[in-house]
């Protein structure tokens, strides 16, 4: 979070960095790995999620490590989700309702978080073995602040 903070400030005083730049490249050019355009197999799915989830995860954390505008990067997210031979429906679906979502523009750290966890639930939904419980403990690098310090944070994110 801190990190974000940092990034977020540096950019708004100097524009985009090469880094912030490399990082939204990054999120466009994902392609979603086969398993998670398997349709009707919930089972292969949920795997090919279990697999793809830390790349996603690292590829959102990067670009919030390094300023990126949030809008920006959902953007991204939109145009490698709806790509015809690599993309994915229920993440496009996904992002599309995250960029509507003003209450959680603001807060793209806890919006990231959601995301990942509307995933979770989506691909590992009637799947034994798959469910993940403590998305919103720990996700990557990216961690909420203990609870005494949540207001002062979200407080901070509204540069």
């Amino acid at each position: 979070m801190t990190q974000w903070l940092e990034a977020r400030t540096r950019q708004r005083t100097k524009g985009k960095s090469k880094d912030s730049t490399t990082a939204l490249n990054t999120l466009e050019a994902l392609k979603f790995y086969s398993d998670l355009r398997a349709g009707d197999n919930t089972t292969k799915m949920a795997e090919g999620w279990e697999t793809f989830r830390l790349t996603f995860i690292r590829a959102i954390t990067n670009a919030l490590t390094h300023g990126c505008n949030w809008m920006e990067s959902l953007a991204c997210l939109h145009v490698c989700s709806r790509a015809l031979k690599t993309g994915q429906q229920r993440v496009r679906s996904i992002v599309v309702t995250a960029m509507k979502d003003t209450s959680l523009l603001c807060n793209p750290v806890l919006h990231a978080m959601v995301i990942v966890a509307k995933l979770d639930s989506s691909f590992s939904l009637g799947v034994p073995g798959y469910s993940r419980e403590h998305t919103f403990r720990r996700m990557g690098s990216v961690c909420l602040p203990p609870a005494g310090r949540r207001r002062s944070y979200s407080s901070q994110l509204r540069l």
